[in-house]
């Protein structure tokens, strides 16, 4: 098997990685490293933005420090209009606050994150 199908076919990074969610933190607000970026085709067929993040490992509930986070629209639009390119995101620090929003499937109540910040 050639080097570039082993990369292909490899489940390295793939099944590692853990997906933040809002219980994840520890505090209402949070800055995390971004350490890459990617498109990413969701089961409906839209395209999201998804960035693989680090932060403080006692920032976290479980102690981890690396995190994969799918961008809602709302975040997307946040980068989008603070002026970056997607190419210009690794490297640049975001924080990431705890925030209440509807389900608009359940129209309950639910935690989310939101960015609210972006150096």
């Amino acid at each position: 098997m050639s080097e570039k199908n082993a990369q292909e076919n490899s489940w390295e990074g793939l099944v590692s990685q853990h997906y933040l969610k809002a219980e994840d933190l520890k505090e209402n607000t949070t800055e995390f490293a971004i350490l890459g970026q990617e498109r990413r085709e969701m089961p409906d067929g839209s395209v999201r933005l998804h960035l693989e993040l680090s932060c403080n490992k006692k920032s976290t509930e479980n102690g981890l420090d690396k995190w994969g986070w799918t961008c809602n629209k709302t975040n997307a639009s946040f980068l989008q209009n603070a002026g970056l390119e997607r190419k210009d995101l690794v490297g640049k620090k975001i924080v990431l606050s705890k925030i209440k929003v509807t389900n608009p499937q359940t129209r309950k109540e639910v935690d989310s994150l939101r960015i609210s910040l972006v150096a």
